[in-house]
Parts: structure tokens; sequence; C-alpha cells
């Protein structure tokens, strides 16, 4: 299930947490600045943007005490997490169209 929650609900409207299953990814306005997985755990981008960005994200790296990671290597690891939802997505996708092209269709041992 995706679910949407705020990281700092009484202070800002645009720090906001997608949250997919296992995989969460932090919003500062537009930027996402913060993932998190099950196999990574909290991964923190260093801040590139503004002052405000820079406040949510002390704020996201408060939640979970951990530290930031340089904007390159960020970008790199983000990517790579997002190619592999892609390809997850597509598999699923790719399983459902299966599964409804086999509906209605009964095997026999003469097949």
């Amino acid at each position: 299930m995706i679910t949407l929650s705020y990281y700092m609900p009484n202070e800002s409207p645009y720090a906001v947490c997608i949250n997919l299953d296992s995989v969460h990814l932090y919003f500062s306005y537009d930027q996402i600045v913060a993932y998190s997985t099950e196999e990574t755990g909290l991964i923190v981008s260093e801040n590139i943007w503004t002052r405000t960005h820079g406040k949510h994200i002390k704020r996201i790296m408060g939640l979970l005490n951990t530290k930031q990671v340089p904007a390159g290597e960020f970008k790199s690891r983000l990517c790579a997490l997002m190619r592999r939802l892609v390809f997850a997505y597509n598999h699923l996708e790719l399983m459902r169209l299966v599964e409804e092209s086999n509906e209605g269709e009964y095997w026999t041992e003469s097949d």
C-alpha cells in the first residue's frame, strides 16, 4: 500500500514522505532528499539546495540518527533504487497481463 505522511506536520506542508511498503522517499518541496529501504537503512543527501531544505534534512536525520552522503553519491544510489522499483513494477505488470490472458483457459492432459 502507498501512503503519504508528513515528517514535520506542524511546521511544513512541504516535508512529505511517500511510503511504498518497504521503501520510504523523503521530499523537501519537490526534491527527494532522503530515502530508506530495508536493505540500505536511511540514506540522506547533503544539502545542495536551500536553507529550508537543510532544515528538512536535519529533521530527517534526527528521526533515525544517520549521516549525510555526498550529493553525487546520493543521486547515484537513488537512481539505482528507482531502476529497481521500475523493474519490479514492470515485472508485476507483465505478470498481471499473463494472468489476464490465461483467465478462462483450462488445460487438459491432451493439450
